[in-house]
């Protein structure tokens, strides 16, 4: 007979199928056949799908079920260890490199979520990401390392409650304002003539805001610090397209093509009253002059 699995305070509050999910490399709906037919017990009794799992259960499963253990993802060889900037029990800031996805796609590991399951494989609760990052936006990124953390800090960025986050770009244009100004657009997720997704801004959609303040421009483009408002899919870069400032090296956007990619960081995460930053590694023409660079680390928010 199988061993029972014992819940450990890491996975605390899930729900039995994500629970079971984050164990088995099976379907949602074999899982639910599992317990339907009540193969899946939890201390010895039948129980329900979404019924909420506490530190010290024992969950019995079918012994077949040992066969579709998740195995630990194998990274792909080109992958580049994230820096690890701060971690407590329940929690860890990553910097996330331009390039690398935070989630994995069309067949790769060469992602964020991937490098947390491989490096954390026998951690009773895999540190899982809380949030997304575009693949070629760099800086701060919040990962969970415990179910009820994670819990939390989903609510928290669903809510746009507890948690506020800032970047930095570099626009195309002089932006000009002098002083902080609110945006506010609508978003909405269209597909090209070639199936291509892209997200645009008009009458219908979700409502996207963002706060946005010039800290200095050149001839040709302006740096600039971005408070999220909401959180919507590529929010920062569609609005200021929007707005007739695309974003340096966003071409999906209108902006123009860069050497080294899209020049838009993650600059700063506060959470409570913690407050976390990390400057971006930009270069030549896009660094940050240093008397700007102290500013915004002596007073992110």
């Amino acid at each position: 007979m199988t061993e029972p699995i014992a819940v450990t305070l890491e996975e605390n509050g899930q729900k039995l199928l994500s629970f079971l999910s984050r164990r088995f490399d099976t379907t949602p709906a074999v899982l639910h056949r599992w317990i339907r037919t009540g193969q899946i017990r939890i201390n010895g009794r039948r129980c329900k799908p979404f019924e909420r799992v506490q530190a010290g259960d024992l969950i019995r499963v079918p012994p077949f079920a040992a066969e579709d253990r998740k195995q630990t993802p194998v990274l792909a060889a080109s992958f580049v260890m994230p820096a690890v900037l701060y971690e407590d029990d329940e929690m860890m800031l990553l910097f996330k490199p331009v390039g690398i996805p935070v989630h994995p796609g069309s067949g790769t590991q060469a992602d964020i979520a991937s490098f947390l399951a491989s490096q954390y494989s026998d951690a009773p609760f895999r540190p899982t990401p809380a949030h997304r990052l575009d693949r070629d936006t760099s800086g701060l990124l919040l990962v969970a390392k415990t179910y009820g953390a994670l819990r939390r800090f989903s609510d928290l960025f669903a809510l746009h409650q507890g948690i506020v986050k800032i970047y930095l770009a570099w626009i195309a244009g002089v932006w000009p304002y002098d002083s902080v100004r609110t945006m506010t657009h609508y978003l909405e997720k269209k597909e090209d003539a070639y199936g291509r997704e892209r997200v645009i801004s008009g009458s219908g959609g979700k409502q996207a805001s963002l706060r946005v303040q010039c800290l200095l421009h050149t001839r040709t483009m302006s740096l600039m610090r971005i408070t999220l408002l909401t959180g919507r899919t590529h929010q920062i870069r569609v609005q200021m397209s929007a707005e007739g400032f695309p974003l340096m090296g966003d071409v999906k956007y209108g902006g123009p093509k860069v050497a080294d990619g899209l020049k838009l960081h993650a600059f700063a995460l506060k959470i409570g009253d913690k407050q976390y930053t990390a400057l971006p590694g930009w270069s030549g023409d896009f660094a940050i002059p240093a008397s700007i660079a102290d500013s915004l680390l002596k007073k992110p928010f």
